[in-house]
């Protein structure tokens, strides 16, 4: 019979840990266009394996041990396998061992992508030529985020938590036209209007106009719109409401107990058959 762990509730899995680290350094990655790591990118996030913290002050340093602690016996690197013995014995990594964790992270992602590439390139048809001179009409973005107010838990310990706003331009606007939207961040005590805006989407291509290095803000934006691709906005929509007592949608006060676990007040959600 092999062999079974129970696990408590809440508690995840090897291949989940390992999923959520490595998801979370592929998060940062991509907001700040990191394509290696180095040890000046580790100290300005705050290494310090001198803490007195087993896990370390950096959040990179936390998704590293748990990248490792997580790494199945069966995998390929030797590397990996020495750090995670090293780990699952207690002992602090180095800074140029959480480094290796974070670029192996990167490594892994880039082959996955290159076989994903190369065998959606094998299903391609061949391109259509376009005349010369000739502009190919190009149809607006269709936007991937609903216009509305979303609060994103970028750590659960400590608690890092981002509001943000996505807007559409009024009618009859360029960018309305082109589908583009308007990203901004709760920046004082009213949610609805304290909002300084940071960022545009066009569909789900995303660009960051100011705070460019903001790694909060940037790797808000990033979920946001991951969690609109998966289909899994609820959460961060009912968080708003139940934080701030306002539908998600219109940002109108909610009073009924319904429309406030719904995130919706009734009008928003007749129109957007939530009902």
């Amino acid at each position: 019979m092999p062999n079974t762990t129970t696990l408590t509730p809440g508690q995840m899995t090897p291949e989940q840990e390992r999923e959520s680290a490595r998801s979370y350094v592929l998060q940062v990655a991509r907001a700040f266009h990191i394509e290696r790591f180095t040890d000046d990118t580790l100290r300005g996030w705050g290494y310090d394996r001198n803490a007195g913290d087993p896990e370390g002050r950096s959040q990179l340093t936390y998704h590293a041990r748990r990248y490792a602690r997580s790494y199945p016996l069966s995998g390929g690197s030797r590397f990996m396998l020495s750090i995670r013995d090293r780990v699952s014995h207690g002992h602090l990594l180095s800074l140029p061992q959480v480094r290796g964790v974070l670029n192996v992270i990167l490594s892994d992602a880039e082959r996955t992508a290159a076989v994903r590439t190369a065998r959606s390139a094998a299903r391609t048809p061949d391109r259509v030529m376009v005349t010369p001179g000739r502009a190919t009409p190009q149809a607006p973005a269709t936007p991937v985020v609903a216009d509305g107010y979303y609060t994103i838990v970028l750590s659960e310990q400590p608690e890092v938590r981002r509001t943000l706003r996505v807007k559409s331009p009024r009618e009859g606007t360029y960018a309305r036209s082109i589908g583009r939207q308007y990203v901004a961040f709760l920046d004082g005590p009213d949610n609805v209007s304290s909002y300084r805006s940071f960022a545009t989407l066009e569909g789900a291509v995303t660009h960051m106009t100011e705070f460019r290095h903001n790694w909060q803000l940037g790797m808000a934006l990033e979920l946001l719109v991951g969690y609109a691709q998966k289909g899994e906005l609820d959460d961060s929509r009912q968080r708003f409401a139940l934080v701030s007592g306002r539908c998600w949608n219109c940002g109108r006060m909610l009073t009924v107990p319904t429309s406030i676990h719904r995130g919706l007040g009734p009008d928003c959600a007749a129109r957007l058959g939530a009902l």
